[in-house]
């Protein structure tokens, strides 16, 4: 939304409105704060908006059905908003394609074993890099060769 609000002028009175009374009681909105806020910012756009939600399997199970709850709510209200949603082909895209049939499209994009592979290094090396001075260079290569070759099964 942040994002939204910064190609205008100045915050929508609403829209301010509303951040004034969070920020007054030191509260985060909601979803469905949130969901008010994006409708309300939307509207300043003639041509619509693309909004891009990436990680969603990365949400805990119960966020991601209000989430799915929230988005399902922006389908009969305006069909200038546009999702592009990312999520690793797990059971959440049973839960976007169940949940939006009709409205959406399944693109598969896929990245090679290898890049898979070096991605897995690299989070693997990233991880035991945090843990300094508990984890060598040498253990830390060994530990991460043999978790990219017990991931190669998946």
């Amino acid at each position: 939304m942040r994002q939204f609000e910064q190609q205008k002028e100045g915050l929508s009175t609403a829209v301010q409105s509303k951040y004034d009374k969070l920020l007054s009681k030191s509260q985060k909105p909601d979803l469905q704060v949130a969901r008010e806020f994006l409708l309300e910012s939307v509207e300043f756009f003639v041509s619509g908006a693309y909004i891009i939600l990436d990680g969603f399997d990365e949400c805990k199970e119960d966020g991601r059905t209000s989430l799915v709850d929230c988005l399902r709510s922006f389908i009969p209200r305006d069909k200038r908003i546009r999702f592009f949603i990312t999520t690793r082909p797990n059971g959440s895209v049973d839960v976007l394609a169940s949940n939006f049939a009709d409205q959406a499209r399944y693109i598969e994009v896929g990245a090679g074993r290898e890049e898979i592979i070096q991605d897995l290094k690299q989070y693997v090396r990233n991880k035991l890099s945090e843990a300094k001075g508990e984890v060598d260079a040498e253990e830390a290569s060994f530990i991460s060769e043999h978790i990219t070759a017990k991931a190669q099964g998946w």
